[in-house]
């Protein structure tokens, strides 16, 4: 198994390896072949990399992660779960009452989207459930995809969980996960650029 999360990317038995060797092995254990939240949390972690070069304020940053409850809680959201749900099929009414008002908007002399032209007529609007207000990094991703469906690219919303698995720095997601931290919407969109 491959985590490919973060700067680095270790299979999971190096992952647990670096666990032990940080004397952290006492987490990793499975009841019935299935890890605990700490331990799900810890393999995660150390997948990616997090803070590789700095075992002291690893350490340091692991032990705090692993006595708060909400930064468990907020960790397991992106390490759990399968990602965000597509609501679209679900609410299909309420996806047919705001595509009727969002045509009817931009039909009105002196309206503005970016989506003016002939290919708003065709937009797939997305309706998702986040796992957690992400609302920072969900606006810029939701943009994103619209833009990309104007340039006849209907690639879908980019995952949160997913994205900020794979493009948070070490310290972005402990500032996230434990105290709420989040960013902003114009970096967050001038990266979603960068990788799309």
């Amino acid at each position: 198994m491959k985590f490919k999360t973060g700067a680095q990317s270790l299979g999971l038995n190096k992952a647990e390896k670096e666990i032990k060797k940080d004397g952290l092995g006492n987490h990793l254990k499975a009841k019935a072949g299935v890890y605990s939240d700490e331990a799900t949390i810890l393999v995660h972690l150390y997948g990616r990399g997090f803070l590789g070069g700095n075992r002291e304020e690893r350490l340091h940053k692991v032990e705090v992660l692993l006595r708060s409850k909400k930064a468990i809680a907020n960790l397991l959201t992106l390490v759990k779960k399968d990602g965000d749900r597509d609501d679209t099929a679900e609410k299909s009414q309420l996806y047919i009452n705001t595509k009727v008002v969002l045509e009817r908007y931009l039909g009105q002399p002196g309206a503005f989207s970016f989506l003016v032209d002939d290919s708003s007529r065709k937009l797939t609007l997305y309706s998702q459930t986040q796992a957690r207000g992400n609302c920072f990094i969900y606006g810029p991703l939701l943009s994103n995809s619209y833009l990309l469906q104007k340039h006849g690219l209907g690639l879908g919303v980019i995952d949160v969980q997913k994205y900020i698995c794979r493009t948070f720095t070490d310290q972005e997601l402990y500032d996230y996960v434990l105290f709420d931290n989040g960013g902003d919407s114009v970096s967050t969109f001038e990266t979603v650029l960068k990788v799309t």
